[in-house]
């Protein structure tokens, strides 16, 4: 049985989205059914998309409780225990090992000359690669703002009518290209799938335009029309 489970920013920001109070409680509690007693809640329409877009991070984290419990891997550092069988390198007294006995073996200064060398060369060759790695500039994530095909094709994978999805892709596109694709405070957008999820649970079919979209759509339609 597992006992606690990772709860992320994403789940919040999802679930505060939907219409009322009911369906957030509702989400909350289907959250901790699942996860404590293995049991799914049936949802519908926008609740049904924002459960299939937490369920998998739920059993990602169940995954994980479940292998640390059982001994599996528990991450990086933490040391693997040692069989009590298996003998250990340490003497039990002080002159347990044997003795090492000198030979008069005659030694290759050649080879000892190469050997050398070859150990200065491998350390020079440690010390360029560190240096460069110091160096090295961090790989980041580029935001690539989508195309309207590819938000009209979401739309439709959640649940929209082909008709719907047109309409809305193109108010979802023209509302955050005109912010630069930022939410209100200067926030950076880093998934736009997760926006879409955001969009469509204040979405109401047939609900008229604000002033403000119908001045945004009517500028990118302009601006579009023109490329």
């Amino acid at each position: 049985m597992i006992d606690s489970i990772k709860i992320y920013r994403s789940f919040h920001e999802a679930i505060n989205q939907l219409e009322t109070k009911e369906a957030k409680s509702d989400m909350w509690d289907a959250i901790m059914e699942y996860v404590f007693n293995n049991k799914i809640t049936p949802f519908t329409g926008i609740s049904n998309i924002v459960w299939t877009l937490i369920k998998p991070n739920l059993d990602s984290s169940m995954k994980s409780y479940n292998e640390g419990k059982s001994g599996g891997y528990k991450g990086k550092g933490v040391k693997k225990p040692r069989n009590k069988n298996t003998p250990s390198n340490t003497p039990l007294f002080k002159n347990e090992y044997p003795p090492i006995l000198k030979t008069n073996t005659p030694s290759n200064s050649n080879n000892d000359n190469n050997s050398n060398n070859d150990i200065d060369n491998n350390t020079d060759k440690d010390k360029k690669r560190d240096k460069d790695d110091i160096g090295a500039t961090p790989i980041v994530k580029v935001f690539v703002p989508p195309t309207l095909i590819e938000v009209e094709n979401e739309m439709i994978a959640k649940g929209l009518t082909k008709h719907e999805a047109k309409n809305q892709a193109e108010i979802f596109m023209a509302h955050f290209e005109n912010r630069d694709w930022k939410f209100k405070g200067g926030r950076k957008m880093k998934s736009w799938k997760l926006s879409i999820v955001t969009w469509l649970g204040n979405y109401k079919e047939n609900r008229p335009l604000s002033t403000t979209q119908t001045s945004e759509l009517e500028q990118w339609r302009a601006r579009h029309t023109q490329a």
